[in-house]
C-alpha cells in the first residue's frame, strides 16, 4: 500500500447508518457519532459540576471558577469590552476540542495477539468538522461586530 492509499484510508470516515427523511438520506458518519459522544460527555460533566454550586467555592467548584476567571481574563485582553460575547464561545470550543482530540487516546488498541473491536478517530480529522468550526467562528465574529 503506497502513501497516497494509506493517507486516503486514514482520512476516510465510514457511514455508520443513514436516516431517511422523505426523499433525503442523511448519512451518519463516525465523525457525527464521536461528536455526539463528546457533547454528551460535556453536558453530563457540566450538570455534575454545576449541581451543587455554593457562595464559598470548594473542591471542583474552585477549579471551575479558576478556569472561568482565566477565560474571562484572556477574553478581556484580546477583545476588550466585548469579552462577554466571545468568552463562552471560546471556552466551549476549547473544551470541545480538548475532549474530542483526547478521546481517541482511550480507544482500545489492538496488539499482543488481539485486534481492537473499534477505533475512535478524532472528529477534527474530518475536513467537514474543521470547516464547520471555522464557519461558526466567522459568523459569530460578524454578528458580534454588528452589535453595539
Amino acid at each position: 500500500m503506497d502513501l497516497g492509499q494509506r493517507l486516503t484510508e486514514a482520512l476516510r470516515f465510514q457511514t455508520v447508518f443513514t436516516i431517511h427523511i422523505g426523499s433525503v438520506d442523511l448519512p451518519i458518519t463516525e465523525t457525527v457519532i464521536i461528536t455526539w459522544v463528546v457533547m454528551a460527555f460535556l453536558i453530563i460533566l457540566s450538570i455534575l459540576l454545576t449541581r451543587k454550586l455554593r457562595e464559598v467555592p470548594t473542591g471542583a467548584q474552585t477549579l471551575l471558577e479558576a478556569f472561568v476567571d482565566g477565560l474571562n481574563g484572556f477574553s478581556k485582553e484580546q477583545f476588550g469590552h466585548k469579552q462577554y460575547v466571545y468568552a463562552p464561545y471560546i471556552g466551549t470550543i476549547f473544551l470541545f476540542l480538548i475532549v474530542a482530540n483526547t478521546l481517541p487516546m482511550v480507544s482500545p488498541v489492538g496488539g499482543f495477539g488481539h485486534t481492537a473491536l473499534f477505533e475512535l478517530k478524532p472528529p477534527t480529522r474530518d475536513i467537514n468538522m474543521t470547516a464547520a468550526l471555522a464557519i461558526m467562528t466567522i459568523l459569530i465574529v460578524i454578528v458580534a461586530g454588528f452589535k453595539k
